[in-house]
């Protein structure tokens, strides 16, 4: 994330001081990649001219970097420090927030793998916290970038967090389920992502254009019991482990099939089916 957000922030006319990254050879290509004067493996060696701290780490290091930043010999030129964790908030950042500087937290709703070099950021939500002072600034940055800021309480970011992944983290594990199941027919994965890439797509597509209540299809929303008491018979003999899932998913789909309008009898079909595979 901290590449991707370093490489916009150029594009944006932001002037980058320096890079600092463990593994020395990447922050130095990416000094290289977009000019930036210096790319060091310690803190203690930023210069006085850099005014925010931009702290883009696993979270379990957030704290760790805010301790290492305050003892650097430049942190008295910092007004202002973030992180861009999604999980936690602002308060983190303690060291700094006690030594005057303005903390904030800035994620950006977007997935970063090593696949992407630099996802684009432009249309992109980011859920920013933190005070006042941060909050006003990373509002500028992320305009700045084509990015579109929204206030978050902290005692929210947890919430929001397993949000992003349930739109995002579980879709990876959604598709692998059904590729272990097409595997067992005999369909290479290869082929299986083929197949189920327009049904996919489209799901999605309906989810987000639609809402999801409108776009649930299926065998909950028609009220299809003997369909769902199949699929459990199978899943159970074929793949035991995933069958929680399943039943669980089910309980979920026929949430959204009632407020669809699925009539009360073939609600309870489906929960009479659910009871009998306990």
């Amino acid at each position: 994330m901290g590449s991707a957000l370093a490489r916009h922030l150029n594009q944006a006319g932001y002037k980058i001081t320096a890079c600092i990254d463990k593994r020395t050879a990447r922050s130095r290509d990416l000094a290289n990649e977009l000019t930036i004067p210096d790319c060091f493996y310690s803190l203690q060696k930023i210069g006085e001219e850099t005014q925010v701290a931009l702290i883009a780490v696993p979270d379990a290091e957030i704290a760790n970097i805010d301790r290492s930043i305050n003892k650097s010999p430049s942190s008295s030129s910092f007004h202002y420090c973030i992180h861009t964790s999604g999980a936690l908030p602002a308060s983190i950042l303690e060291n700094s927030s006690g030594n005057g500087i303005a903390v904030g937290s800035m994620h950006p709703l977007q997935t970063f793998t090593s696949v992407d070099k630099s996802p684009s950021l432009k249309g992109a939500y980011f859920a920013i916290e933190g005070d006042s002072k941060a909050v006003e600034l990373m509002e500028e940055v992320i305009l700045q970038m084509g990015g579109i800021p929204v206030k978050l309480p902290p005692e929210g970011k947890s919430q929001y967090h397993a949000a992003a992944v349930f739109a995002s983290n579980f879709i990876p594990v959604l598709l692998r389920e059904a590729l272990l199941l097409l595997s067992s027919l005999d369909v290479p994965p290869t082929l299986g992502r083929k197949m189920l890439r327009p049904l996919m797509e489209t799901s999605l597509n309906n989810c987000l254009n639609s809402g999801e209540i409108q776009a649930l299809t299926g065998p909950v929303v028609r009220g299809d019991a003997e369909t769902v008491k199949c699929h459990l018979e199978v899943l159970s003999e074929t793949d035991p482990s995933t069958e929680p899932l399943y039943r669980i998913l089910t309980i979920k789909a026929l949430e959204l099939a009632i407020e669809k309008g699925l009539e009360k009898e073939k609600v309870d079909s489906i929960l009479n089916v659910l009871d009998d595979q306990d």
